[in-house]
């Protein structure tokens, strides 16, 4: 699969496609040790990874931050009530 890359491709896109040779070399190694997942399986596991990411309107719940986002409103100054003296 390098030897069809061209003359002048970087190191970085080589690096890539040894990666990916590698994955798929290394998926089919686990395939042939029977270390699989069944297709039906895999899907329960995702749609219960799913199922906890949504709200109970079935939306995607907002990822939580830190609290401390730029967007805020400045605070606005209030008025001081003056205190009367009596005495």
């Amino acid at each position: 699969m390098v030897e069809r890359l061209p003359q002048d491709v970087s190191y970085e896109r080589v690096i890539y496609h040894l990666e990916v040779m590698k994955s798929i070399e290394t998926g089919l190694q686990q395939a042939d040790k029977g270390e699989v997942t069944e297709h039906d399986e895999f899907m329960r596991e995702l749609e219960a990874e799913e199922c906890g990411k949504l709200d109970s309107y079935g939306r995607r719940k907002p990822k939580k931050t830190s609290g401390k986002s730029g967007a805020r409103s400045p605070a606005v100054p209030q008025k001081r009530r003056k205190r009367s003296s009596v005495g």
